[in-house]
């Protein structure tokens, strides 16, 4: 039970990740190609 607990946690936290990078990367792309 822990386990899969914790593996759904670690997915849930992978794809917050994920789509912070493609918030960021949105964000930048009209700014420039800076970064």
């Amino acid at each position: 039970p822990l386990t899969t607990i914790s593996a759904k946690l670690q997915k849930i936290e992978l794809a917050e990740a994920q789509n912070s990078l493609l918030l960021m990367s949105t964000f930048r792309a009209p700014v420039g190609k800076r970064y």
